[in-house]
């Protein structure tokens, strides 16, 4: 999921946005949520209850709604 450099710590003077981009991406994935553009959803990972829940991002659903999905699912 994550490019190399960032992986490494090989980060250059010009790429803040992106690796803040990069530290939430990697946030969210030890947090037990991945994201998939492609198919446009998401999926939570809920390690201590042992379940997964399954979100299509859907244009009306609105960022309070994908938010709370995702805390209600963690």
């Amino acid at each position: 999921m994550l490019d190399n450099r960032y992986r490494d710590g090989e980060y250059e003077e010009g790429d803040n946005g992106e690796r803040a981009k990069m530290l939430k991406a990697k946030l969210y994935q030890i947090s037990g949520v991945k994201i998939n553009l492609e198919k446009r959803e998401v999926l939570v990972l809920n390690k201590k209850k042992a379940t997964s829940s399954v979100l299509k991002l859907e244009e009306e659903y609105s960022d309070y709604f994908i938010t709370n999905f995702i805390w209600e699912n963690l």
